[in-house]
């Protein structure tokens, strides 16, 4: 949707003609949109989590692993992400999202270790990370942002069932060695089942923005608007940074521009670095939760 030039005009002077400056939800440049979710809710899945990213936004990810042929680097994180049809009927605008953010979800997976997903020399396990986006009341929302934590937390839930391979003793040339064996057994008890691993490697992404002199986290569509750089940054558990994106006026994704000078760029990161690791750090809270219904993550 585009801004009248008074509308634009408004939300500009908003933020840099007060201090401290005046969005238009009434958070501090500095804060998150309001956050909750649950985990565990999809019968059947072996992980799957669900956010709701302030009050137009709302994910859900589910989490199924399967026994695959193994690629050259083990197993495989393979992202999925559809959109409902009352967001796309909606807003016209969404109707790219499936593939943009099946994209930009692939990437963060990427980043996780999959050797040991490899049990006999041709199978492994492949991990489908099936997401919707089940509102997106604004086109071109922070949608990213709720679905990486949706992932992560999904993630963070999964079970896998344990795998036995047995060794094979072959007599080759009057000597025995033993070599992998493609046989396999699957433990169907749950109890046994095994938690992912490398998950330290799997990033959150905080968006952050640049008006004038004011650096913005988790901008509206109205604020980037107005903004010189919107950047999409994939924070780890540790604070460091992944990657990070440039964000267009139009939602999708771009390479990283050259519209702010060096120092603020690192500004940027620094901040979206500190916002995410708070993120992550509150999230480990919902894990734990064992009511029902959504628990707030950030009020």
């Amino acid at each position: 949707m585009q801004l009248s030039l008074p509308e634009l005009s408004y939300t500009r002077q908003s933020l840099t003609a007060f201090e401290p400056p005046i969005r238009n939800d009434g958070r501090s440049i500095d804060q998150l949109r309001a956050l909750s979710g649950q985990v565990n809710i999809l019968p059947g899945a072996h992980g799957s989590a669900r956010i709701k990213w302030g009050s137009s936004v709302e994910v859900l990810v589910g989490i199924k692993a399967d026994v695959s042929d193994a690629t050259i680097h083990g197993g495989a994180f393979e992202a999925s992400v559809e959109v409902s049809p009352a967001v796309t009927t909606q807003n016209r605008e969404t109707d790219h999202l499936p593939s943009s953010l099946t994209s930009a979800l692939q990437d963060v997976l990427d980043a996780l270790p999959v050797g040991y997903l490899k049990f006999t020399p041709s199978k492994a396990w492949k991990i489908h990370v099936d997401a919707i986006v089940m509102l997106c009341t604004i086109p071109n929302e922070n949608i990213l942002s709720a679905l990486s934590l949706a992932t992560s937390l999904a993630l963070q839930t999964t079970r896998i069932p344990k795998i036995s391979t047995p060794n094979v003793t072959e007599m080759v040339l009057g000597s025995s060695k033993f070599e992998p064996s493609e046989e396999y057994d699957v433990d169907s008890e749950w109890d046994n089942a095994v938690p992912l691993q490398g998950l330290e490697n799997i990033s959150v992404i905080i968006t952050v923005s640049s008006v004038d002199q004011i650096i913005l986290i988790d901008p509206t569509v109205d604020e980037a608007n107005v903004a010189q750089a919107t950047y999409a940054v994939g924070v780890l558990p540790d604070g460091s940074t992944s990657y990070t994106r440039s964000i267009s006026m139009g939602g999708g994704y771009a390479s990283t521009g050259r519209a702010i000078t060096t120092e603020r760029y690192i500004s940027l990161v620094q901040v979206a670095s500190i916002a995410g690791t708070k993120l992550l750090d509150a999230s480990k809270s919902l894990l734990a939760y064992e009511g029902s219904g959504f628990f707030d993550i950030l009020p």
